[in-house]
């Protein structure tokens, strides 16, 4: 067996980049390719090693001195005897001289955030989610709007003492939010807790909102929870009343559930769904449509659109 190409990346990564510290992102006017520098130790010598890539296409790398090894990023070494490297999608590691970045134009990285005098925590909160109420591009939990939710929360004391204390909850303005007010946790125990959203569809006004449980401890110091929570703000489905007189049907729903189509199928065994051609009619609360009955039987639905 071959080891995946994967791990052999990851193997490169670490040797060539060992030790590394970031220099600064190589102010470029191509804006498909990124060049990032770094002081770095690959195989224990001192350099400073480029790392770069493209989003599409090829792409030309003027440096201002040749390097001293080119890698592929499965760690292979590619010839160089010039000071222009050739850079596609998948990423180079260029060895460089020190002290090279003295003759590039770089943007530097920020500043290192300062150090907190603090001690951890030994209480740590989790949201246990399902994986399909994830929504992973947002980095946030879904939750149906109209509807109570509970979301567990479990609760960890990794100390050595049993530790006591209280729970705030901040919640975005009208959200009706409930749990525990307090906690007393063994040393090593495990304890399942609730949160409860009530009905939140009519106060939904962002995308993605935060709510942040924050614990205080008192002398074991304060644990916090932040999540992020994307309301699901489908509407519910809307009541449809069907009469029949004659070959004519009438088929009235609730206007204030808007975005749904009606639709009809003359067999359920084998439905083949289409849109209603009557143009539907609002009066007041309620949407209505009048058709023609072709045939002795027929099914309806609204589809939400």
């Amino acid at each position: 067996m071959t080891p995946r190409p994967a791990f052999v990346a990851l193997a490169a990564v670490g040797r060539l980049l060992a030790d590394a510290r970031p220099l600064g992102k190589l102010r470029t006017s191509n804006t498909q390719l990124s060049a990032y520098l770094f002081r770095a130790s690959p195989d224990g010598a001192a350099c400073e090693v480029m790392v770069a890539w493209t989003a599409s296409q090829r792409a030309s790398l003027e440096l201002p001195v040749i390097p001293s090894e080119v890698y592929d990023l499965l760690g292979r070494e590619i010839s160089q005897t010039n000071a222009t490297v050739t850079v596609a999608t998948a990423p180079v590691f260029v060895i460089l001289p020190e002290n090279t970045a003295s003759e590039l134009s770089l943007q530097l990285p920020p500043q290192a955030a300062a150090v907190r005098e603090a001690k951890p925590c030994p209480v740590v909160l989790q949201a246990l989610w399902p994986k399909e109420r994830v929504a992973l591009q947002r980095s946030a939990y879904r939750i149906v709007s109209h509807r109570r939710e509970t979301v567990p929360i479990y609760a960890y004391n990794f100390g050595t003492n049993r530790v006591a204390g209280g729970f705030r909850i901040t919640a975005p303005q009208g959200w009706n939010v409930t749990f525990p007010e307090q906690l007393v946790i063994d040393p090593g125990a495990r304890i399942r807790l609730e949160l409860t959203i009530d009905d939140i569809g009519r106060v939904v006004r962002e995308a993605v909102s935060q709510l942040r449980i924050q614990g205080d401890f008192q002398e074991a110091g304060e644990s916090i929870l932040a999540l992020r929570i994307q309301p699901d703000i489908t509407p519910a489905s809307p009541r449809m009343i069907i009469k029949r007189s004659g070959d004519r049907v009438t088929l009235t729903w609730t206007t204030s559930v808007a975005g749904f189509v009606l639709e009809s199928s003359t067999d359920l065994h084998d439905a083949r769904w289409s849109t209603v051609p009557d143009s539907p009619q609002k009066s007041g609360p309620t949407t209505y449509s009048v058709t023609q009955l072709l045939g002795n039987t027929a099914f309806y639905r609204l589809r939400l659109n």
